[in-house]
C-alpha cells in the first residue's frame, strides 16, 4: 500500500521546466535534408535578420548587418578537433552561387557544434525563433528567450545507417535542449550574462572588443559549443546565451511613476549537473548549483532610473559529495585532504571577491547535527583559516595555511569574510516559535545588507550613484529550498530601499509587510516562480517551501505539495538522474568522452564514484548489494517512511 501511495505521488508532481510560470517548451527540430518545394517567402526574407540557406556541402549565413557571409562547410572538418571548417566575410554572390538551396529559413543565431558519434556525427544547431522578454532599452537591458531550435547534421550522404548509440545521444541532445530556458540579447551593450552593475563597468571594453569576449564565462552556456567560431574569427557570429530564469512586473501608477520589478536568475555552466550526481565544488574552484540573482527596479519614466540587487547561492566549497546509495538520506562522503580542499575553497572565494568586491558573507542553513554539522564545521574552520591569511596578505605580511588557525572571522572593518550559521531546521521549528524565528537571522546580518547597499543609476548613460559592494552567498545542502526562503527574506528587505531610492510609490503597505500592497503579490509570485525554475533544473521538481514563499506562511496544501515533490526527487535523483547528467554533460561540453559515454564519469563526479575521501556517516552498500536491496521487500520505496517525505532537505 505504500508503495502505491509514494509512486501515485511520484506520477503526480510536475517535473518539466515548462511547469514554470505557464512557460512553453522549447521546440526542437531536426533538419532531415531534401530540397522544399516552397521557398523563403519574400516578406519573411524582407524582416528576417539572419538567413540560413541550406546546401547539400555547405551553409551559408546571411546578415543584413554585416559585410558577407559565413560559410560552413559540410562533411569538412578539422584534422585536430574535428570542429567544421568554416570561412566569414564572404561576399554573398559567391557564397550563395548560382545552385538553389535545399532549404532557406530566418534564424536568431547559431548556438553551437555537438560531435555526435556516426553515423550522425557533428551537428549544428541553430537557433530558430525567440520571444521579447523584456524590453528596456533605456536602461540597457533588452533580453530574448530561445522558443525553437534546429539540429541540422554536417555529415554528408548518411544513407540507411543506424546505431543505437547516436540516436541515443542525438535525443539526449534534443532533450536537454528542450528542458532548458534560454535567454539572450541581440545589443552588445545588454549582455545578458552580466548585471546592471557589470553591465556598467563593461561598456568599454564592448566598444573595443568582440561582445562575446566580454561575456561572463560562468554564464555564457554554448561558450565551448561556439568555440569554432571563436578559433575562425567569426566574433560577430558568436551570441552568448545564458541559462536560468528572468521574470518581468510592471505596475502602472497612473502618476507617470510606473515601475517595473525584473528578476533575473544566471545558473552557472561550471560544474553543471542534477542534485546528488554535482555537489561541492572542483580543482578549479566551480561549485555544483552556482546561481546569481540579481533583483532589478526599472523606473518607467524615460529617464533610465534603476536600481540593482544581487546575490548569490552555491554548494558548500568543499570537496564532498554522496557514495551510492539507496537510502533517501544518503550518507555524505568528504575529502579529508585539508590542502586539497583549502586550495578549491580559496580559488572559488578569491574569484567571489574579485567578481562581488569588499566582501562576501557565507550565509549557511544546514542543520548543526550529524552529517550536515561534521561539514558545516569543516566549512566554517576552513572560512576562518582563509579569512586571516587574507587579512595578513592585504597587510603585506607573509603567511601560509599553516600559521593561520580557525578563529573567528571578524566583523565587516577587518575581515573580507563573514560567515553565519543559522540551522534552518531546528530555529524554525514549530516547537520554537516557527518561522518567525527568521527575524533572529535577519538582524544578524542587517549590517551586512546595509554595508553592501545596492547599484544604482540616475539615468540612462550617467554615472552611477550607488554601487554595491559586497554579497551575501547563501547556502543549504542543495541550495534550494531554504535558500530560497532566506534569499526572499534579503530581497524584500532591499527591495524597499531601492523603491524610496528611485522615488516610486511606497504606500498602502500590507500588515508586517515593507513593501505597498501593490507589489506584495507580484514580488511573492516572482520569487516563487525563481525557486521553482532553479529547483525544476537541479533537483527535477518544483522548489519544497514553495508555499511560505508564495503566502507569507506554511499551508496543509504546500505540505501535501512538500511530500509529493520529496517523493519525485527519490525517484528521479536515484534512478534517471544519472542518464540527465549525462545529457547535461553533452549540452555544455559538446560531446561525450569515452569513459562518461560508456557509463563512467569525468573527473568532477570521480570522487563520488571511486569512493575517495572519507565517509561522515553510515557504510556504503556496494553496487551489487544496492541492487539486492532495491528489488528486495524492505529495500527501496518501503524504506521511504512518510516521515522521511515531509522532511524538508533542501
Amino acid at each position: 500500500m505504500l508503495r502505491l501511495l509514494i509512486c501515485l505521488l511520484i506520477t503526480a508532481a510536475p517535473h518539466s521546466s515548462s511547469a514554470v510560470a505557464g512557460r512553453s517548451r522549447v521546440e526542437i527540430k531536426v533538419h532531415t535534408g531534401g530540397r522544399k518545394k516552397k521557398g523563403l517567402d519574400p516578406a519573411a526574407r524582407t524582416a528576417a535578420a539572419q538567413l540560413l540557406h541550406v546546401y547539400d556541402d555547405r551553409l551559408v549565413f546571411e546578415s543584413t548587418d554585416r559585410d558577407g557571409c559565413l560559410v560552413v562547410e559540410r562533411g569538412s572538418f578539422n584534422t585536430e578537433d574535428g570542429s567544421p571548417l568554416c570561412e566569414t566575410a564572404v561576399p554573398v554572390e559567391e557564397a550563395v552561387g548560382v545552385t538553389k538551396p535545399q532549404d532557406s529559413f530566418p534564424i536568431v543565431g547559431i548556438y553551437g557544434v555537438y560531435a555526435l558519434p556516426p553515423p550522425v556525427g557533428p551537428v549544428l544547431v541553430v537557433m530558430r525563433a525567440s520571444e521579447p522578454v523584456l524590453e528596456a532599452a533605456a536602461h540597457h537591458m533588452q533580453y530574448e528567450r530561445v522558443t525553437k531550435l534546429e539540429v541540422i547534421p554536417l555529415r554528408r550522404g548518411q544513407g540507411n545507417e543506424k546505431s543505437p548509440e547516436a540516436t541515443h545521444q542525438l535525443d539526449m541532445l534534443c532533450g536537454s535542449l528542450a528542458a532548458h530556458d534560454l535567454f539572450f540579447s541581440r545589443t552588445p551593450t545588454a549582455d545578458v550574462t552580466h548585471t546592471m552593475q557589470r553591465t556598467f563597468d563593461m561598456r568599454q571594453r564592448v566598444a573595443a572588443s568582440a561582445p562575446w569576449q566580454c561575456a561572463d564565462r560562468r554564464f555564457f552556456w554554448n561558450r565551448r559549443v561556439s568555440s569554432f567560431l571563436q578559433a575562425a574569427g567569426a566574433h560577430e557570429w558568436v551570441l552568448p546565451v545564458m541559462n536560468g530564469f528572468i521574470d518581468v512586473r510592471r505596475h502602472a501608477s497612473g502618476d507617470g511613476s510606473d515601475v517595473t520589478l525584473v528578476l533575473i536568475s544566471r545558473r552557472s555552466a561550471e560544474r553543471q549537473g542534477t542534485r546528488l550526481e554535482r555537489r561541492g565544488l572542483d580543482e578549479e574552484g566551480n561549485v555544483a548549483n552556482f546561481v546569481e540573482t540579481e533583483q532589478c527596479v526599472l523606473k518607467e519614466d524615460g529617464t533610465g532610473q534603476a536600481a540593482s540587487y544581487v546575490q548569490i547561492r552555491g554548494s558548500i566549497p568543499l570537496f564532498w559529495g554522496h557514495p551510492p546509495h539507496m537510502r533517501y538520506r544518503p550518507p555524505f562522503q568528504v575529502s579529508q585532504d585539508t590542502a586539497r580542499n583549502f586550495h578549491g575553497l580559496s580559488l572559488h572565494v578569491d574569484e567571489l571577491l574579485s567578481l562581488y568586491q569588499q566582501r562576501v558573507v557565507f550565509v549557511n542553513l544546514i542543520d548543526k547535527q550529524g552529517d550536515q554539522g561534521r561539514l558545516g564545521q569543516l566549512l566554517k574552520n576552513a572560512l576562518a583559516k582563509f579569512a586571516v591569511l587574507k587579512r595578513r596578505w592585504l597587510a603585506g605580511e607573509e603567511a601560509s595555511m599553516e600559521d593561520a588557525s580557525p578563529i573567528s572571522l571578524g566583523d565587516g572593518a577587518s575581515s573580507p569574510l563573514g560567515h553565519v550559521w543559522f540551522d534552518f531546521h531546528r530555529e524554525c521549528a514549530k516547537k520554537r516559535g516557527g518561522w518567525v524565528n527568521l527575524r533572529k537571522l535577519e538582524e544578524q546580518v542587517q549590517d551586512d545588507l546595509g554595508n553592501h547597499g545596492f547599484f544604482a543609476l540616475p539615468g540612462r548613460d550617467e554615472k552611477p550613484v550607488r554601487m554595491q559592494a559586497g554579497v551575501m552567498r547563501t547556502n543549504c545542502v542543495d541550495c534550494l529550498d531554504r535558500t530560497n526562503v532566506v534569499q526572499t527574506l534579503f530581497a524584500r528587505r532591499i527591495l524597499q530601499e531601492q523603491l524610496e531610492h528611485l522615488g516610486a510609490d511606497t504606500d498602502g503597505g500590507t500588515k508586517g509587510s515593507a513593501l505597498p500592497k501593490w507589489l506584495e503579490q507580484p514580488f511573492r509570485d516572482a520569487w516563487s516562480e525563481n525557486a521553482d525554475a532553479i529547483s525544476l533544473m537541479y533537483a527535477g521538481t518544483p522548489a519544497l517551501k514553495g508555499d511560505f514563499t508564495r503566502k507569507g506562511r506554511r499551508t496543509k496544501t504546500g505540505l501535501l505539495k512538500d511530500g509529493m515533490n520529496s517523493a519525485q526527487r527519490y525517484w528521479l535523483n536515484h534512478f534517471i538522474d544519472p542518464h540527465r547528467q549525462l545529457a547535461i554533460f553533452l549540452f555544455i561540453h559538446g560531446e561525450l568522452s569515452e569513459g562518461v559515454a560508456d557509463g563512467g564519469s569525468d573527473s568532477e563526479s570521480k570522487d563520488r564514484n571511486e569512493g575517495t575521501g572519507a565517509l561522515l556517516s553510515a557504510e556504503v552498500e556496494g553496487a551489487q548489494g544496492q541492487q539486492r536491496y532495491l528489488h528486495s521487500p524492505q529495500g527501496a520505496f518501503s524504506s521511504a517512511s512518510l516521515s522521511h517525505l515531509s522532511y524538508l532537505a533542501g
